[in-house]
């Protein structure tokens, strides 16, 4: 898939509820950011960051990208990924969510074949949208363009205004895959980024 993907890292918010910056906690003996760089690089011909703190991820040596529509949340940070991506499929990540894996990816991917003509592939484990892990067509950006200069700022209400193709944890099962909701796990508060690392110490990740 790595021929018409890029792969778009959001690392904006203040992290406010865990205290520090979250992309940059070790997780498994890599900074989190850059164990999701290193899950999507092999998939993806392209990663790159969304922050407006650049000299934070120099170190990814990725190119980094700032919010078209600063300070208005995921949203702002979609559209300045979508709006720097040379490429019509877009893998879109949060920096906090360092349990997802290669195997969710090329899920995602082949659902995203399945229905071209859909702008969102939506990952919904156990019935859960997860905006902030998921595949966006480039088509999408007129709408979230919209979306920003209106300040409607809630994914939801975006989505209702494009053509979203969910992935159930049924269909996840049929692609071989089971307890794929995990993947999407991520971490708010201190307990949470615990919890995180006491998987990837135990190995039961």
């Amino acid at each position: 898939m790595n021929d018409n993907v890029t792969g778009i890292i959001l690392a904006g918010g203040e992290s406010s509820r865990m205290g520090m910056n979250k992309a940059l906690l070790n997780v498994g003996g890599k900074k989190t950011i850059e164990r999701i760089r290193n899950i999507m690089a092999p998939l993806c011909e392209e990663v790159m960051v969304v922050s407006d703190e650049s000299a934070l991820y120099h170190f990814l040596q990725v190119p980094i990208t700032n919010d078209i529509f600063p300070g208005k949340g995921p949203l702002a940070g979609i559209h300045a990924g979508l709006s720097a991506s040379k490429n019509e499929w877009n893998l879109v990540a949060a920096c906090d969510m360092p349990l997802i894996d290669q195997a969710v990816i090329k899920v995602l991917a082949a659902e995203a074949n399945e229905h071209p003509e859909a702008d969102v592939i939506l990952p919904a484990p156990a019935g859960k949208d997860q905006p902030l892990c998921a595949v966006y067509n480039k088509r999408s950006l007129s709408v979230i363009s919209e979306a920003l200069k209106n300040n409607e700022l809630k994914l939801q209400q975006v989505f209702s205004q494009l053509q979203v193709a969910k992935v159930t944890e049924e269909q996840a099962r049929g692609y071989g895959l089971s307890g794929w909701g995990r993947s999407f796990y991520n971490m708010n508060y201190p307990e949470e980024y615990d919890y995180i690392c006491k998987i990837l110490a135990d190995g039961d990740f």
